[in-house]
């Protein structure tokens, strides 16, 4: 199991969506507020453990997807949520298909595939043209 804890005081940024939009490069009174949020960080609860050479079965969940699943604890709750561990590959960066790209092309999808693969994919990505890469991508699939 997982436990997640919140930093005892809150910080303070600009949101991905501000930075989207070039708005975090404007003076602060032109400018909606920054975000203010207490971090989480999520953690394995102790467990019985086996002997130290004991080999640990393989992780069964992976997760792909873009810097929302690398910020705001996702992962975190994801696992605490699922009462187990997920192997997050996504991206920051990467747009709608580039952490999926690279997942289903590295040694841990072809020598030890998760039985469960969630994707998360940003709203804002679902109304944007599939570009080339994302086409070539998507043909791949039956």
């Amino acid at each position: 199991t997982f436990r997640t804890r919140a930093a005892p005081a809150e910080s303070e940024g600009p949101g991905d969506l501000l930075r989207l939009m070039s708005l975090d490069r404007l003076p602060d009174a032109w400018r909606p507020a920054a975000d203010r949020l207490r971090v989480e960080s999520t953690t394995p609860e102790a467990a019985a453990s086996g002997g130290l050479l004991d080999e640990a079965p393989a992780p069964e969940i992976a997760l792909i997807g873009s810097s929302y699943s690398l910020n705001g604890n996702f992962h975190g709750r994801l696992q605490q949520a699922l009462r187990g561990t997920v192997v997050n590959f996504a991206q920051a960066g990467g747009g709608f298909a580039g952490s999926a790209r690279a997942f289903f092309a590295s040694p841990a999808w072809r020598e030890t595939p998760p039985r469960v693969v969630i994707w998360e994919a940003p709203e804002r990505a679902l109304g944007q043209p599939i570009g080339p890469e994302e086409a070539a991508f998507l043909a791949g699939f039956p």
